[in-house]
């Protein structure tokens, strides 16, 4: 199939208007257009037109409704078999679809048939499967892999098979291979683990026989358990009712109980001798006390007292402060008037000499300003000739390539006719170019021959010769001999040698051209009028009112000047800055004698306060000896009341020892007889639970059960041993379809390899199971392709479409490319790559380019596809 033309109408923003595009080539072609033009609209039309029932209302039909709500109705012009077809569908409102023959008129199918029809030609069900799957990209999908279905391995199988031949074990190892699997999957899944059937059933018997012999020989060895208790609490039992034991406990609480009475009475004694020393110790601690706060007191008397003596020095120190940095002050602001003074004469210069520059910068501005502007007009108008005459001259190279190719395909096509064609050819007399004639035609020269023609030879009668040379080829050299004639008068050259020349000299004038924008580009960057302007500016400041001659003469270096004034404005900041410093040691050393002051009457008063509770000075060693003798005393009683009670606690035991040997003896007593209640309840539980274990019979049930496991053992190995066959044998089938899988991609790999070359140098790609790229290997380097770029990725999924589209091409199943804005990530360099491997491939093959990127896909040099209006019927 080669797509001829497209038409829609009805449809989102097309609506009521319609589009068409007419006279689609059957080689390479660009539709760009702008973002939000209907580029992947037109993309979807043609899913759905080929895989979408007229009937269909599925959300792939309902996204084309317009917002009118008119039917959508899609035509379709393409040539299949040598032959050309309209497949035509509406849908949603009185939905219909019909098939023609567009050489004969003729209604082929209509409506499921003809949707059938088309389905059966491109050899899938649904969109994003066979071909289309394999060739066409979907907008933002450029980075995927083609993603053909089962439909389209399958396709690409059959077509390789006819390269290969029939591989002996082939097919015959597939269905024995899908068949192993088969069985495999009904016994284990694809991680080998077991599925429901009878493995799995095996395997859980076994796990619960398992459970079942775990849980018998859990309660044998319970049963067993209990015995050796049972011995041993007959044993602790008959040790807690021994008679002598119990005596004795009674007589030791006995004995703990008398320990008790006499520690109590001694514990009352003692507890007043504890009040005591608690008395004591008070006493102690207000004496310690006193003696510290007096202490305190006078260490901090001696310090104000010494403070107080350097007062006098340190406030006459201050106001000698005071009087140096009022004189420093008045000399430092008598310097900053005078800097200011020198600052505003230097900066008034400054600005002079910076306005003399100006003018004189202006004058030189104006001159160079005027040659750039004439010489950017007469650039400009150079351009604009030449541009005259590369309009009159409409071969440019593509135009050249296009009819290359063209002439190409009909020296083919002519060498095939002459190569596959019956001749016939003259050598009459001149009476015999009279009477001779083909089909009634006079024979002149040599002719081909086609189908059955008579050959008439006056009255001597008529030769009937029958041809075996193709119709077909012999209409293609006529139709291609007449477009290469049009486009020949299209672009008024008589031959291709002529077009040859023009192309020459569009190709000159055009590099002509660029040289002189490169010029006008340099000579005016934002353009003549930007460049005008600047003139005019300079001319306008020019114009105004400037300093005269005189005074510029008198004006020193603007450098000079520039100095001068910023060594006035450093000298003035400088100057600033000591009045300021100037000002703020002034104030702080007035506020430093009025802290003086205040802190001297502070500390004087503070003095005063610990006078009157001290006293004088000459009597603090009299009060710190009382206070020394006093707190000795105290500690002394203290230490001898400690002394005294230490020996009456060693003369007898604690209280709190005699009432835990009582609690002790006690609760021993209790304990064994709560221990011997306890023991005698277990010895009859134990009793009783093996009476229970003894009436179930459990040797002999764990006797059948390991007789049953061993049965299940064995169809457990039996399966297991099948289980191993079969992945045996999957493992020996599949490395056998790897084996013929390798002869299948070849054809791939033979098509790929010479676009590869193109974008790729030196590099290779290993194809995987789906025939998609796994690894690309280049300069020593193997890079998966997961590991590489997004171009990369692009560039090599635009690549492998075209390889598709040539095997499916040579094998009579042609379907064409379909990339929209396909290419999108790929670098200038690159790109140019690619668009040699798009115009290779598509020598053989139909090419349709969507892009928003018109001045990026002007050096393809393909036709450009025009969008128009679809008339109304």
């Amino acid at each position: 199939m080669r797509i001829s033309a497209i038409r829609l109408r009805n449809i989102r923003r097309f609506d009521r208007e319609g589009l068409a595009i007419e006279n689609i080539p059957s080689g390479l072609s660009v539709l760009a257009e702008p973002n939000e033009f209907g580029k992947s609209t037109l993309f979807e039309v043609l899913r759905v037109v080929l895989f979408e029932k007229h009937s269909n209302r599925n959300n792939n039909v309902k996204r084309l409704a317009s917002v009118s709500g008119s039917a959508p109705l899609i035509e379709l012009d393409f040539v299949a078999n040598s032959k050309k077809y309209r497949i035509r569908k509406q849908y949603l409102k009185s939905p219909f679809a019909e098939l023609l023959h567009l050489d004969t008129g003729e209604k082929l199918k209509a409506d499921g048939e003809a949707h059938d029809w088309i389905i059966d030609l491109i050899g899938a069900t649904k969109a994003g499967e066979g071909p289309t799957g394999l060739l066409w990209v979907e907008q933002g999908n450029s980075m995927e892999p083609p993603k053909a279905g089962e439909s389209g391995k399958t396709l690409l199988a059959s077509l390789l098979e006819q390269e290969v031949g029939e591989v002996t074990g082939g097919e015959r190892a597939r269905i024995i291979l899908k068949r192993v699997q088969e069985e495999l999957s009904k016994l284990i899944t694809k991680t080998g683990q077991p599925r429901t059937g009878p493995y799995k059933n095996v395997l859980s018997d076994l796990e619960q026989t398992d459970a079942s012999i775990f849980d018998i020989e859990s309660k044998l060895n319970v049963a067993e358990n209990l015995l050796i208790e049972l011995q041993q609490l007959e044993q602790t039992i008959k040790g807690l009712e021994n008679p002598e034991e119990l005596h004795r406990i009674d007589i030791e609480l006995k004995k703990a109980r008398e320990r008790l009475q006499k520690a109590e009475k001694e514990h009352d004694l003692l507890s007043i001798f504890y009040d005591r020393l608690e008395d004591k110790k008070i006493e102690v601690s207000r004496s310690k006390k006193d003696l510290e706060i007096f202490l305190g007191q006078t260490q901090e008397a001696e310090a104000l007292i010494q403070t107080l003596e350097l007062v006098p020095k340190k406030r006459a120190a201050c106001k000698s402060k005071i009087e140096i940095y009022e004189n420093e002050r008045k000399n430092k602001r008598s310097q900053e008037q005078q800097c200011k003074v020198e600052r505003t004469e230097a900066e008034n210069i400054e600005k002079l000499c910076l306005m003399a520059e100006r003018e004189l910068t202006a004058r030189n501005k104006s001159k160079t300003l005027q040659e750039e502007l004439q010489k950017a007009e007469k650039t400009f108008q150079e351009i604009v000739i030449l541009k005259n005459k590369i309009n009159q001259n409409k071969i440019s190279d593509s135009i050249l390539d296009e009819l290359k190719n063209a002439n190409y395909k009909l020296m083919r096509l002519k060498e095939q006719l002459s190569s596959d064609s019956t001749t016939v050819t003259p050598f009459l007399t001149s009476l015999g170019e009279k009477i001779v004639t083909l089909e009634g035609v006079p024979l002149t020269e040599k002719t081909y021959l086609s189908g059955s023609q008579v050959l008439y030879l006056g009255d001597y009668g008529e030769i009937t010769i029958d041809s075996n040379t193709p119709e077909k080829v012999k209409n293609d050299y006529e139709s291609t001999k007449l477009i290469f004639e049009e486009l020949l008068y299209s672009y008024d050259v008589r031959t291709l040698s002529e077009a040859e020349q023009k192309a020459v000299e569009h190709r000159n004038i055009k590099n002509t051209i660029e040289n002189l924008q490169f010029q006008l580009n340099h000579l005016a960057p934002e353009g003549i009028t930007k460049l005008k302007e600047a003139y005019e500016t300079v001319c306008a400041i020019l114009s105004d009112e400037q300093l005269t001659e005189d005074v510029i003469a008198n004006l020193p270096e603007t450098s000079v000047a520039q100095q001068q004034s910023e060594y006035s404005r450093q000298s003035y900041d400088h100057a600033k800055d000591d009045l300021n410093k100037s000002e703020i040691a002034y104030s702080e050393a007035q506020l430093e004698l009025k802290q003086l002051e205040s802190e001297t009457e502070q500390y004087d008063q503070q003095y005063k306060k610990i006078i009157s509770n001290i006293g004088v000075r000459d009597t603090w060693n009299s009060q710190k000896e009382k206070l020394t003798s006093n707190l000795e005393n105290k500690t002394k009683e203290m230490e001898d009341l400690e002394q005294e009670i230490e020996e009456k606690e060693n003369a007898f035991p604690t209280l709190e020892v005699a009432r835990d040997d009582v609690k002790r003896y006690e609760e021993s007593k209790e304990i064994n007889t709560k221990k011997l209640h306890s023991k005698k309840i277990r010895k009859a539980e134990v009793r009783r639970d093996l009476a229970a274990i003894s009436d179930k019979g459990l040797e002999e049930e764990l006797a059948n059960q390991k007789q049953q496991k061993n049965q299940l053992e064995k169809q457990r190995l039996s399966l297991e041993s099948h289980i191993d066959a079969l992945q045996l044998l999957e493992s020996v089938l599949i490395e056998s379809q790897k084996s013929l899988q390798e002869q299948f991609l070849k054809p791939v790999s033979n098509e790929l390899g010479p676009l590869l070359k193109i974008v790729f140098p030196s590099a290779e790609i290993s194809l995987g199971g789906d025939f998609y790229a796994e690894e690309l290997r280049r300069q020593g380097r193997i890079d998966t392709i997961e590991t590489l770029s997004g171009g990369t990725l692009e560039q090599i999924a635009v690549l492998t479409r075209l390889a598709f589209a040539q095997l499916m091409a040579k094998r009579g199943r042609e379907m064409p490319v379909v990339l929209d804005d396909a290419l999108v990530w790929c670098d200038d360099k690159r790109l140019e790559d690619v668009f040699r491997a798009l115009r290779s491939a598509s020598r053989d093959i139909q090419c349709i380019v969507l892009t928003c990127h018109e001045k990026g896909f002007s050096t393809l040099g393909a036709p450009i596809l025009e969008v128009q209006k679809w008339p109304q019927d």
